[in-house]
């Protein structure tokens, strides 16, 4: 990934729903003197609602919370990760089977348009980061949280964040095979 690609865009997180019959939180952030300010953020449900915000807020790099490749079972990323003391899901398991056929439909989509998309898991991330909370990692950045509204915006500020430090080149990298995990790096 090169960061050079990424200085003239807005970065975004994604915590996406299976299914458009739930909201899927948005979050948008933008660079200021080395820094993030939030730009948007909020709970949408369509796919085109989703790409249409990225668009208007001119995204150039997204994280989404959504397995991004498929596997009947675990993939050997989700094991190293599991190994690393990260608890995630496997892309087969039932619940997850739905939501990692949005994840690639939506990623493929965001790609054609030109955008880098990224998978992450913000929980992971927000572990990685060594920051207790989530208001403890916004106040690293300057930050104002009180607009969180659910835990779908927070997951979906984590994963903007995630995108942001990836932006620069500075996230961790879980990679495998069959997949790429991005991670905060240690912050706090």
């Amino acid at each position: 990934m090169n960061a050079e690609n990424m200085s003239n865009g807005n970065f975004a997180g994604i915590d996406l729903a299976a299914s458009s019959r739930r909201k899927t939180g948005v979050v948008v952030l933008g660079e200021t003197n080395g820094g993030v300010t939030l730009i948007y953020h909020g709970s949408l449900r369509t796919d085109i609602e989703i790409i249409s915000v990225l668009q208007a807020h001119r995204v150039k790099l997204v994280a989404i919370d959504a397995p991004l490749t498929a596997s009947s079972t675990f993939r050997r990323v989700d094991l190293s990760m599991i190994k690393m003391g990260f608890r995630v899901l496997p892309p087969g398991m039932p619940g997850m089977r739905e939501l990692t056929k949005r994840g690639i439909s939506v990623s493929n989509a965001l790609r054609n348009l030109g955008l880098t998309v990224i998978e992450t898991h913000p929980h992971s991330s927000l572990k990685s980061s060594m920051c207790g909370d989530v208001t403890t990692l916004a106040q690293r950045h300057g930050v104002d949280v009180s607009w969180l509204s659910n835990n779908d915006e927070v997951d979906a500020f984590i994963a903007a964040l995630t995108a942001f430090y990836c932006g620069k080149s500075s996230c961790r990298v879980i990679e495998e095979v069959d997949g790429r995990i991005y991670l905060l790096p240690k912050i706090c």
